[in-house]
């Protein structure tokens, strides 16, 4: 029997779609950073982000000692308790990086921690109509849609030869 892993990119606390493939280079090509394959999430808030806070989001932040490329949260839905603390936001946001509890860090940072987090889209790969807990296994098609658009078009250099630092 062929070795199962999981395309990992959630934390313990997200919900929404996982895959599992016995593939070890497609794991690698929707995981790694370096080939850029985005995921899209559904993002429940404690209050309503500001434009202050939505910029700061866009410009990127430093976690874990390394800056975060930008992102921009688009508003979903939101529901209004008044001004409460139990007043939330809806948000939808897409990621082509992974590291580990980016968003929830991100929202943190800027006073508005995350309620509900859920991954809805790896690639072109969506999750609509998967009831929580089932599973399905994907068409040829769609694992060649996956291949095709985890990357920017090419693998990562095998040379073992990198670029050195660029001048200023």
């Amino acid at each position: 029997m062929a070795r199962t892993a999981q395309a990992r990119g959630a934390d313990y606390r997200t919900e929404g779609l996982l895959l599992f493939t016995d593939d070890g280079d497609l794991a690698n090509r929707l995981t790694h950073p370096r080939f850029g394959c985005s995921k899209r999430y559904l993002v429940k808030v404690r209050g309503f982000p500001g434009k202050a806070a939505l910029e700061r989001l866009g410009r990127g932040m430093f976690i874990g000692g390394r800056r975060t490329r930008p992102v921009t949260p688009r508003p979903v839905r939101a529901r209004r308790g008044g001004r409460t603390a139990r007043s939330s936001s809806w948000w939808s946001m897409e990621l082509r990086e992974g590291k580990t509890r980016q968003i929830r860090e991100m929202f943190f940072r800027v006073g508005h921690p995350v309620q509900r987090l859920r991954r809805v889209a790896i690639g072109r790969l969506e999750d609509a109509g998967l009831r929580p807990g089932s599973w399905r296994e994907l068409s040829s098609g769609e694992v060649a849609t996956l291949r095709a658009g985890s990357g920017p078009g090419s693998r990562p250099r095998s040379s073992g030869h990198r670029r050195g630092p660029r001048s200023r």
